[in-house]
């Protein structure tokens, strides 16, 4: 089972010379996933967890079990917050299309959230979620075709649609999200192991109040 590092700087106040006056990082976070007999076991840290361990922050422990043919279950504790989160999902075909359901509960806060995916096809995927607390419905649509990929979200409670596109040349990989309500936009670039985000506003005077995120991640076996 694959685990991975990822570390990130974070480039902030772009000046006309386009140099940032603000960096953050470089940020951590870990997964290290093991196979334990019938479960997979996955340990997750960040920066906050290494610099003061006894606090916990950003620790979370889970472990994943198959319950049976097309269902498994998730328990994720965290211990800086006291919170656990249970997750079931179930897997079956319909009709010639793939369909998956979960349902997941975090104790912190009371949340039930359910989610259905249909996969009609491998070109074409719809999902649905909706969360009790909130009581907030997301759909959201993807489009394969080739290298290209094609997709939008729409949030009935907020009324905000998103669309995003993803082409992949090679090695490269170019992506695009946008959001229509708020004029907010973010592109990457990714090489792997290497990935470049730039987040901000879009409008008449071009892209502004830009973000930029560097990312590298290894990946390993433990």
């Amino acid at each position: 089972m694959t685990s991975k590092a990822e570390a990130a700087l974070t480039f902030k106040g772009f000046g006309s010379k386009l140099v940032p006056s603000e960096v953050t990082g470089p940020g951590v976070n870990v997964q290290l996933k093991k196979r334990a007999e019938d479960f997979l076991l996955t340990l997750a840290f960040n920066d906050a967890t290494l610099r003061d361990p006894k606090a916990a922050n950003g620790l979370v422990l889970s472990a994943e079990r198959k319950l049976g043919s097309g269902v498994k279950g998730t328990l994720a504790y965290i211990p800086a917050a006291n919170d656990a989160l249970a997750t079931l999902q179930v897997d079956k075909r319909v009709n010639d299309s793939d369909l998956t359901l979960k349902a997941a509960y975090q104790l912190r806060g009371d949340v039930f959230t359910v989610e259905e995916t249909w996969k009609f096809d491998p070109q074409n995927k719809l999902v649905g979620k909706y969360n009790f607390a909130k009581e907030e419905l997301v759909f959201s649509y993807e489009h394969t075709r080739g290298s290209l990929k094609l997709g939008a979200q729409y949030n009935l409670k907020t009324e905000k649609p998103l669309l995003s596109a993803e082409k992949k040349e090679g090695k490269h990989t170019l992506a695009a999200i946008y959001s229509p309500k708020d004029d907010a936009a973010t592109l990457s670039w990714q090489l792997k192991p290497a990935k470049l985000v730039l987040s901000g506003k879009t409008g008449r005077r071009g892209f502004t109040d830009v973000t930029a995120k560097l990312l590298v991640t290894h990946e390993f076996e433990i």
